[in-house]
């Protein structure tokens, strides 16, 4: 009887340092929610709602993404770089990672869509006279290639108007 002891004791010993030792069970973790972003006051000049006409049927190689056509360029900070704005999509089709405008020293307004690997910049003066702009779109990869470029015409539009159908 005293073996039978010995090998209980030994199985319950045994069985309880297992479960101590075994990781705990695992829980879901949910992320926390993004910190809502400050819109910058006063206004950067150039923030606003615009329409995107492209000047070619075929203007860029879609790379799968869609080519915007109604944008809002809102006076929220970009993460990178410092002096740069998030783009709203006003049409639903952008779909692009990363949408932002910047004005550069040139009096420009440069306005970039990625997703991560490839995307365009539209780059066109800042003054919009006659409410809209004529600029140039090249596309950009993360290999080296050439890059195209089309023509467009960005008109300025009130934000509470449709985008183009």
């Amino acid at each position: 009887m005293t073996r039978r002891c010995v090998f209980v004791l030994t199985c319950m010993l045994v069985i309880a340092c297992v479960r101590e030792s075994a990781p705990p069970p695992a829980r879901p973790v949910t992320p926390p929610a993004p910190a809502p972003r400050a819109v910058v006051e006063p206004l950067p000049e150039g923030a606003g709602c615009y329409d995107i006409q492209w000047q070619a049927k075929k203007p860029l190689p879609n790379y799968g993404v869609a080519l915007p056509h109604a944008i809002e360029l809102t006076a929220m900070p970009a993460e990178q770089p410092a002096n740069a704005f998030l783009i709203r999509s006003r049409d639903s089709v952008n779909e692009h990672l990363f949408a932002q405008w910047q004005r550069t020293a040139a009096s420009r307004l440069e306005l970039t869509w990625s997703t991560g690997f490839v995307g365009f910049v539209i780059s066109i003066p800042s003054e919009f006279k006659n409410g809209a702009e004529d600029g140039v779109a090249q596309t950009f990869a993360d290999v080296p290639e050439p890059g195209e470029k089309a023509k467009v015409r960005i008109v300025r539009v009130r934000c509470d108007a449709p985008g183009p159908s």
